[in-house]
């Protein structure tokens, strides 16, 4: 970035912050390629746990070649698989992005694979129309490209767009029943019967997205399921997998997509079917096809074509199902109050009205109570990212050793708390992981287990500038670890606990 010539990239006057972004899928005939590509579908969906590839397609490389993209936007994320090789700090493939001819870079790799990966990102772009360059370079490694998703200018037209809505959206905050409740910095979840969502769209087609967590306490729930209705007609259920007993927390999970509808506006609301002891709904972003999205004028007037509920009620169609099993799929019971089963399927009327108090609202118990208590909701944060640590290694039996103070330009960026006897400590975006010397247990936000056998202190601390002024962001480098070790370890974007502290670090 140390282009003088950095005209086009450069902090700027940001909308009213919003959780949408215009996807870009590879397949788009938009992207133009150049050099030798080919496609690939869906013969990596099932790696790592990051989810499936989007829309079941990649772009993928094995010599030098670029794509190209414009836009109009003040944002800008490109994702791909990571699924590289490093030979003695050699990195197969390599690849930089540019933003109209300047350099944006590349982000961090981890040693697993996996899909849904960020390869580049530019947080902040004066709004107007850029050109997004990426240059792959591959020796035996396949680079792997997967989907665009850009921040769009407000004053741009969607109407044939594929728009991502984030779980924290604006639009959103009166779609959940009361008896949702914040899962970490990620999504919104709920593990009440008969909880709701109601949302209105623009478009043609609408996907909901969640993952499936894993909890210490519950750590595999049975099946459960949920409805969807679609402008108050039939009832379609679908279904809710619990995790296998060898695996971790699933992002990017895809529980239901609607059937193609007609252009124009609709409504859909979902009702969880489950219990505490079965998979909770979760909601992390919703993709709309077609989607349209008005100029944004102010914080309160944000919209993605009417995203407010609408308050007109709705009745539970003749055909719900009647049972409610104790455990597994749960479905609307017959001797359910008559008030209660009026509004199942109604939008929320009012935060007093919501379903949640007709049915009684379970204390946030269950299926991840007790890391949703030790790890809570970082609420203070205004835009989330998806860059989530993976599994490197199993863990050891060693808990953390205590950690008995903080640096003093590390007060701001941590709050500590305890989960029995493990220090806890939440970091605000971007912040940092920590691994104490010797054999090391570190659970992550994300219920990953992390082990090294390195016998040096590893420390690394990534992008603070999401703690300095919106201007002075891009300006700010990376920090890297200082260690006496030859064993280097990847740097996650996100993390959660930190088990000890380092003694220095330095600059990139």
């Amino acid at each position: 970035m140390g282009n003088s010539n950095s005209t086009q990239v450069q902090p700027a006057s940001m909308p009213p912050e919003t959780a949408r972004w215009v996807v870009v899928d590879d397949a788009d005939p938009a992207i133009k390629y150049a050099g030798l590509w080919f496609e690939d579908f869906g013969s990596l969906d099932s790696k790592g746990n990051f989810g499936p590839v989007y829309d079941g397609t990649l772009h993928g490389t094995n010599s030098s070649a670029s794509l190209e993209y414009s836009f109009n936007g003040t944002q800008v994320t490109i994702y791909g698989t990571n699924n590289h090789l490093d030979t003695s700090g050699v990195l197969d493939p390599t690849w930089e992005c540019f933003i109209d001819g300047i350099s944006i870079g590349s982000a961090n790799l981890v040693v697993t694979v996996e899909n849904n990966w960020v390869l580049c990102e530019q947080d902040e772009i004066h709004d107007g129309a850029h050109m997004l360059t990426v240059n792959a370079t591959t020796k035996r490694q396949t680079f792997w490209f997967d989907s665009i998703r850009y921040r769009p200018s407000p004053t741009m037209s969607l109407e044939s767009a594929t728009v991502l809505v984030d779980n924290s959206d604006v639009g959103l905050q009166n779609s959940y029943s009361t008896d949702w409740m914040p899962l970490f910095d990620i999504a919104n979840m709920t593990n009440s019967a008969y909880a709701t969502f109601s949302f209105n769209f623009t478009g043609i087609s609408l996907a909901w997205y969640g993952l499936i967590p894993i909890d210490s306490a519950h750590p595999f729930q049975d099946d459960t399921t949920g409805v969807y209705v679609l402008d108050g007609g039939t009832p379609t259920t679908f279904v809710l997998q619990r995790l296998r007993s060898d695996t971790v927390t699933q992002y990017n999970q895809k529980f239901f997509e609607t059937p193609p509808l007609l252009p124009g506006p609709h409504n859909i609301v979902v009702t969880y079917l489950g219990n505490s002891a079965t998979t909770p709904l979760t909601l992390d972003y919703l993709i709309i096809h077609n989607g349209t999205m008005p100029s944004r004028t102010s914080t309160a007037s944000v919209d993605v074509s009417a995203t407010v509920p609408s308050n007109t009620p709705a009745t539970v169609p003749s055909n719900m199902p009647a049972t409610v099993p104790t455990n597994g799929p749960t479905t609307v019971p017959t001797n359910m109050p008559a008030a209660v089963t009026a509004t199942v399927l109604t939008p929320p009327q009012s935060h007093e009205n919501r379903i949640g108090t007709l049915v009684g609202v379970a204390a946030a118990s269950g299926v991840i109570a007790g890391s949703v208590m030790v790890l809570s909701y970082c609420c203070w944060r205004s835009k989330k990212r998806r860059h989530y640590l993976s599994t490197l290694e199993q863990s050891s039996q060693r808990s953390p050793r205590r950690i008995t103070k903080l640096p003093a330009n590390w007060t701001h960026f941590l709050s500590a708390s305890f989960f029995g006897n493990i220090p806890i400590f939440r970091a605000r975006p971007e912040a940092a992981y920590a691994i104490r010397t010797g054999s090391v247990n570190m659970i992550d936000l994300f219920g990953y287990p992390l082990q090294t056998t390195s016998d040096s202190l590893l420390y690394a601390l990534e992008h603070i500038r999401s703690q300095s002024p919106r201007s002075d962001r891009r300006h700010l480098s990376p920090l890297r670890p200082l260690r006496n070790s030859d064993i280097p370890l990847p740097l996650p974007r996100y993390v959660a606990q930190v088990s000890e502290l380092p003694p220095a670090y330095t600059t990139m």
